[in-house]
């Protein structure tokens, strides 16, 4: 594993043997610092050609509400032209997060083509995303 990125609030990880980009969220952040942080993970994942995404929550706590509409609209049709086969939520602690992420992944996905779970611990989330073989311990994305 090897670390490609990091600030106050973001880690990324890039595990090379399963093109596995895992993207780490370690505190708040809001506005263009979260929007740069997450433009900067596409562009990490276009130049690995990463087939796989894990999204680390668990440290996130809110996601302000003209954000999640910027990630709706911005992120999430550019995240939708990498060659995904899974995508890999682990749910944050922070119940307004949890909303948050519920409301975004209403709203786009079904742009979404690749397989898409959440789970409550980040090892659960590695297992599944990596091999396929976990089944998911807490809600179904595309259930929410």
């Amino acid at each position: 594993m090897a670390i490609l990125s990091t600030t106050p609030f973001l880690r990324i990880h890039l595990h090379e043997p399963t093109a596995l980009l895992e993207v780490e969220w370690l505190d708040f952040v809001q506005g263009e610092p979260l929007r740069e942080a997450l433009l900067d993970a596409l562009r990490l994942a276009h130049l690995h050609h990463v087939r796989a995404g894990l999204c680390d929550t668990k440290l996130m706590r809110t996601i302000r509400p003209t954000d999640q509409d910027w990630i709706v609209q911005r992120f999430i049709p550019e995240l939708a032209t990498l060659p995904l086969k899974r995508l890999a939520l682990v749910w944050s602690s922070d119940a307004l997060n949890r909303m948050g992420v519920s409301h975004v992944m209403q709203r786009c996905s079904h742009l979404l083509t690749c397989e898409t779970e959440a789970f409550d611990t980040r090892s659960e989330a590695f297992l599944w995303v990596t091999t396929g073989s976990a089944a998911p311990q807490s809600a179904v994305l595309s259930e929410i």
